[in-house]
């Protein structure tokens, strides 16, 4: 029953990932207004805040699917492996 329960919590928490993800891209207006600018994004990316948002939006979709398919540990362990020493 616990593996059940595991799983379904799991695709719930990556469907919202995802969903806010989505949102960060849909509606990137609505987070500059919410948030601000990102005086970094501005100075070194192209497209400034905006495309930030649309980026860490992207960003939070992939996480979304690596969560409800859980694969989410295999990039952890690629990035930060090397600095606990795993291979």
């Amino acid at each position: 029953m616990y593996s059940r329960i595991h799983m379904i919590a799991r695709i719930i928490i990556g469907v919202i990932i995802l969903a806010v993800g989505a949102l960060m891209v849909i509606k990137t207006e609505s987070f500059l207004k919410i948030f601000g600018r990102v005086q970094w994004a501005e100075v070194k990316l192209g497209g400034g805040s905006r495309l930030f948002y649309k980026l860490l939006g992207i960003v939070g979709i992939l996480i979304g699917f690596l969560v409800i398919t859980n694969m989410w540990q295999m990039p952890i362990i690629w990035i930060f492996g090397p600095l606990f020493g795993q291979r």
